[in-house]
């Protein structure tokens, strides 16, 4: 009898640490959901007060000596619909026009630090999207600390499709850039390209004008994602950070525990400590990879086992990708600057740019 009451004992305790592992779980959980909601709080949803708009095709901003910025946005945007979009507050020469040239009449909200133009475009049988380019000149973007600039800029964006060309005044040098993980690349000693992977895109650079040479350290450029330090640190990211390495430890305390429990013995480490290297790892560095979907990995995967050009009639019989979502899925890479075509006749000829590769 007292052997059965303390087994029940100590069942009992096991079901009651076990349980306090869930609650402790649960808890954390919440509180990285609390938390991430209060971020997302804090930065302005731009989509939310957009509208009409298909796809941001690009952003082309050109920065003089001044912290003046010239922006010339491109959209698709519906006919038929209240197209509205924001754009900074203090802007001169805003021009909203057509891809002809034809200037479009517009309304100005401010809301809070931005303004919000709207217009109307007549639907048309012709064709449901129609292209529009927005241009303005600001200085509100930017800011100077003794010989530090920094421009900030909040955006919506398509992502994996929105390309950001941002050229900067020459002998520019980037000291620092927010989100730590951006995706960019340096198309010269002046021009950075950055690719939004979110809808509601923020981000910030610091940099110093006068200093010869490319405008990202040699030592940062073997991946599109910086590893520059970052002179703010990110409060609310760490927080973030701290929690998910938490919640991770408490499942594996779980499944610790439920592993003593079981009587089965598992022979679990042998192929991991014995792992070899697969055959064939890419050398295409891993953020682009990161930033593709399947038909773009499926083209850059046998472009780079070809080691050099092969056809596009070959890609194609080779993926069995349809001809159209190739022709797309083409000029998607060839706009991103990580391919480059070459037409002999009626032949395609594509190859890797060399800047991809590790």
């Amino acid at each position: 009898m007292g052997i059965y009451i303390k087994i029940q004992i100590i069942y009992i305790k096991q079901r009651h640490i076990k349980m306090n592992l869930k609650i402790l779980s649960i808890s954390f959980l919440l509180l990285l959901f609390s938390i991430t909601v209060t971020s997302e709080e804090n930065i302005t949803q731009i989509s939310g007060l957009e509208s009409g708009i298909i796809q941001i095709d690009s952003v082309n901003m050109t920065i003089d000596q001044s912290g003046l910025v010239s922006v010339s946005e491109e959209l698709i945007v519906q006919r038929g619909d209240r197209i509205a979009i924001l754009i900074p507050v203090n802007v001169q020469g805003l021009i909203v026009s057509d891809s002809k040239g034809n200037e479009i009449s517009y309304e100005s909200t401010q809301k809070d630090d931005k303004q919000l133009i709207t217009f109307f475009l007549e639907k048309s049988n012709e064709k449901m999207g129609e292209r529009v380019i927005i241009r303005y000149n600001t200085q509100q973007l930017t800011a100077k600390s003794g010989d530090i600039w920094n421009i900030e800029f909040s955006t919506t964006a398509t992502p994996r499709h929105t390309i950001i060309k941002i050229e900067f005044p020459s002998d520019t040098r980037i000291i620092s850039m927010e989100p730590r993980d951006l995706y960019w690349t340096p198309v010269s000693d002046s021009e950075l390209w950055v690719y939004p992977q979110i809808k509601d895109f923020h981000f910030g650079f610091d940099y110093k004008i006068g200093v010869p040479g490319p405008i990202i350290p040699r030592s940062t450029t073997t991946t599109t994602t910086t590893t520059l330090p970052a002179q703010v640190f990110d409060m609310d990211k760490s927080i973030i950070g701290l929690a998910i390495i938490l919640i991770f430890i408490i499942i594996a305390l779980l499944f610790i525990f439920q592993r003593k429990k079981s009587k089965k013995e598992e022979i679990v480490g042998e192929k991991i400590k014995g792992e070899p290297k697969k055959e064939g790892s890419t050398r295409i560095k891993t953020s682009i990879i990161n930033m593709l979907d399947e038909n773009e990995k499926k083209i850059v995967k046998m472009l780079e086992e070809s080691e050099g050009e092969i056809t596009q009639a070959y890609i194609y019989k080779s993926t069995g990708i349809p001809k159209s979502s190739l022709s797309d899925t083409m000029r998607r890479l060839e706009k991103r600057n990580i391919i480059e075509r070459k037409k002999e006749g009626r032949t395609n000829w594509i190859r890797l740019k060399d800047w991809v590769f590790e």
